[in-house]
């Protein structure tokens, strides 16, 4: 099957396509990801590497970040997901070298 198109059909499709991209191009993201922005438990716990048990166990002790719609489903903001990730991180150069762990370690025990 064979469909010929006329220059103004093509230039109205190439048209619609740019159209639906240009959002995506300028934001820097897929089509999928702005919709992903909100999280369930079941996603959670694949993007923490956890099972469904370990997020529901985490919310009721308040360490994740979550909000309740209509009392009882349990959804997540992705960014407040990465933010409570990234408060884990430390600064590799703010850490004692194993030199200056040993030496503590000698002068603790000579005042032993």
């Amino acid at each position: 099957m064979k469909i010929e198109l006329e220059e103004k059909d093509i230039n109205a499709i190439a048209q619609a396509i740019i159209n639906e991209l240009k959002p995506i191009i300028a934001h820097g993201q897929s089509k999928d990801e702005k919709y992903s922005e909100f999280l369930d438990t079941s996603d959670v716990a694949a993007y923490l590497n956890l099972s469904p048990s370990g997020v529901s166990k985490m919310v009721r002790e308040r360490k994740l970040p979550c909000f309740k719609i209509g009392g009882k489903v349990r959804m997540f903001r992705k960014r407040d997901i990465d933010q409570w990730l990234n408060s884990f991180k430390f600064d590799p150069l703010q850490l004692p070298s194993e030199t200056e762990k040993k030496k503590k370690k000698r002068d603790n025990q000579a005042l032993d």
